[in-house]
């Protein structure tokens, strides 16, 4: 076996580590931490639920750890089909990289730098479906969309959503970090397949 297969196929078990890792997370991370309730699973807050960031979490985790372990696969096996998998796997992955730093990027700086104001036209379904009131600011008027809330002068809804607010940040670095280890992972499969094509005069027969 050749140097750079055993390279891939190191990065490979280094990827499929840190997806399993990435899995690991959410069950004693801050996503264990959001909010999960029967209403708010009814309404269109459902994407802020805990059930649904675990989904949307382990499965992006899931498709990372699958792309390790074709790399593991075509450093054993570097053959032509193999290559063409990996290259699958990787669009696959680096759309899901993608897509996850954009979601959750959004998502904790949005609420991060939000307000009563920008908030005004959802407002009173945060509040009603998170047991808060106002969003930055507590507010008596208009009147809280929310009878718990409104006994509480200091639960505001950016309180109330700190923990949602802390998995997106999660997810949102660990996003940034695979997209690291996708542009590695390109460059490593261009070299292994260049590799073989220098070893055997051209493509090795499937």
């Amino acid at each position: 076996m050749k140097v750079i297969q055993f390279i891939v196929l190191g990065w490979g078990i280094f990827t499929l580590i840190a997806a399993g890792l990435w899995i690991g997370v959410v069950f004693v991370g801050p996503i264990r931490k959001m909010e999960q309730n029967n209403t708010l699973a009814k309404s269109s807050l459902n994407y802020y639920s805990r059930n649904t960031f675990v989904v949307e979490t382990c499965t992006v985790a899931a498709l990372m750890g699958l792309l390790g372990i074709i790399l593991c696969v075509y450093s054993l096996i570097p053959k032509p089909t193999m290559g063409i998998v990996s290259y699958i796997g990787l669009a696959l992955a680096v759309i899901s990289a993608l897509a996850t730093v954009g979601y959750f990027g959004y998502t904790y700086f949005h609420m991060r730098n939000a307000t009563n104001a920008s908030m005004s036209s959802s407002l009173a379904l945060w509040e009603e479906k998170f047991g808060c009131c106002g969003w930055d600011v507590y507010r008596q008027k208009p009147l809280c969309a929310s009878d718990v809330g409104s006994l509480n002068p200091n639960m505001t809804c950016k309180i109330k959503t700190q923990p949602l607010r802390n998995a997106s940040l999660q997810n949102f670095a660990v996003g940034c970090f695979f997209i690291v280890v996708l542009f590695v992972s390109a460059v490593m499969i261009v070299i292994l397949q260049q590799k073989t094509k220098d070893t055997t005069g051209g493509y090795t027969p499937v």
